[in-house]
């Protein structure tokens, strides 16, 4: 997995999720009978909280299906229709809608995954606004006040800001470009899966009939179509990938060239250094002297590649 790294500023994620736009913005609490089915059509997305039990939430007519426990969150663009089930009981969830134009309209939507588990045990601040939400629920959904309503409203609104910003902060190297062919060809639910695949997961031992199987066509319509999307063939996008990521953790300092190579998916630290060379025009340690402000040799040019990363 890519590790964390410091932000970028101004960050990407903070510039899409300002402009968020949330039509026909909708919240209901709701106890989900055993043998029930709750049904949330194409065209709205949801934000599913689970305050009680266990659900599943499916996309109609695919295989992306998402288990979630008590505070657990998912959250489905609205691609496709969304089934929301109990698993071994009845369920209490917190189910916030919303037209799917809102995510489409600044293209967030072409930067996530259909369908998104985000545990909230493992992020401080959605368990916060998760415990907020609890309380702000024992008074009632249709308790004495409208003013109680509208409290949790609000409340699954900042949880859903929460949870896109975690999930884009997985899914947007902040050490990547996003030039428009790019932005399009997320959007694709061929090609879109495994470019976010790539960028979790670079250190995997890619090949494209890994990639192809990933994108479920045959391994030429999928070179042919990834190029025809991104401008470039998958096997140099996923070097890119790599590289730029191996700057950043050059960068940083705290690890050394074999590590760095294993964790961008080199098997040792030859084989990284050679391929770092060939892309950067430095080896990785003259890399690294440079960012911590080394002069080069007079003879020694980065490639432009190189020079463009945000460090």
């Amino acid at each position: 997995m890519v590790p964390e790294l410091e932000p970028q500023s101004p960050r990407m994620v903070e510039t899409l999720l300002a402009s968020l736009y949330l039509p026909r913005w909708e919240t209901a609490m709701r106890v989900i009978g055993t043998s029930d089915c709750v049904r949330i059509p194409d065209g709205t997305a949801v934000l599913v909280v689970v305050q009680g039990g266990e659900v599943t939430v499916t996309l109609a007519g695919s295989s992306d299906t998402v288990h979630l426990t008590s505070g657990d969150h998912a959250v489905s663009t609205g691609a496709q229709e969304t089934l929301i089930q109990p698993a071994g009981g009845a369920a209490k969830v917190l189910l916030a809608t919303f037209d799917a134009i809102g995510l489409e309209h600044n293209r967030i939507d072409k930067l996530l995954p259909s369908l998104t588990l985000i545990q909230c045990r493992e992020f401080e601040s959605l368990r916060r606004s998760n415990g907020l939400l609890e309380n702000a629920a024992r008074l009632g959904f249709d308790g004495e006040t409208w003013g109680n309503q509208l409290i949790i409203s609000k409340l699954a609104e900042a949880i859903l800001l929460q949870a896109l910003a975690t999930e884009l902060d997985r899914s947007i190297p902040d050490f990547f470009e996003m030039p428009q062919e790019l932005m399009d060809a997320l959007s694709d639910r061929n090609i879109g899966p495994v470019i976010r695949k790539i960028w979790s997961d670079p250190s995997l031992p890619w090949t494209v009939p890994m990639m192809a199987r990933l994108a479920r066509l045959s391994r030429s319509t999928f070179a042919e179509r990834f190029r025809s999307l991104v401008g470039e063939p998958p096997l140099r996008h996923l070097t890119e990938v790599r590289m730029k990521l191996a700057c950043r953790l050059l960068s940083e300092g705290g690890l050394g060239v074999t590590a760095i190579g294993r964790m961008v998916g080199y098997e040792n630290g030859s084989s990284f250094s050679n391929s770092f060379k060939k892309w950067a025009n430095l080896s990785p340690l003259e890399f690294r002297k440079q960012a911590h402000g080394a002069p080069l040799g007079p003879d020694v040019q980065m490639s432009d590649k190189a020079a463009s990363v945000q460090i």
